[in-house]
């Protein structure tokens, strides 16, 4: 299981690293969005090679790799590949039901409201 995980995230990243540049930036690479599965808080650390892994703030294993809602601008967990294969729905956000993303504004960035050219 650690190692489908761990080829999901490294998919995702590279999906988001391989949009709209020659030269990825390392900082993104070597740094993900994760999502604490007990507080729901989003961090952003380094990469790491098992999941869940451990929260430096509690020493606890439930940090996971997340996922963006454009919708609802919130950072979710990624879903564990079995339930993805079982249902569907599961990399949809639990609110608005919209598609979960790789990319959004990291955790500490102010998102840009949808639709604004700027």
């Amino acid at each position: 299981m650690k190692l489908t995980i761990q080829r999901l995230f490294t998919l995702l990243i590279v999906a988001v690293a391989g949009c709209g540049s020659t030269e990825p930036d390392t900082t993104q690479i070597d740094n993900a969005v994760f999502v604490d599965t007990v507080t729901q808080t989003a961090m952003v650390l380094p990469v790491s090679d098992t999941v869940p892994a451990i929260n430096p703030h509690t020493g606890k294993r439930t940090l996971m790799p997340a996922l963006f809602c454009p919708d609802c601008q919130k950072w979710y967990p990624v879903p564990a590949p079995e339930q993805i294969n079982r249902q569907p729905d599961a990399a949809r956000c639990p609110r608005t039901e919209t598609p979960l993303i790789a990319d959004g504004p990291w955790p500490g960035e102010e998102a840009q409201p949808a639709g604004n050219g700027s």
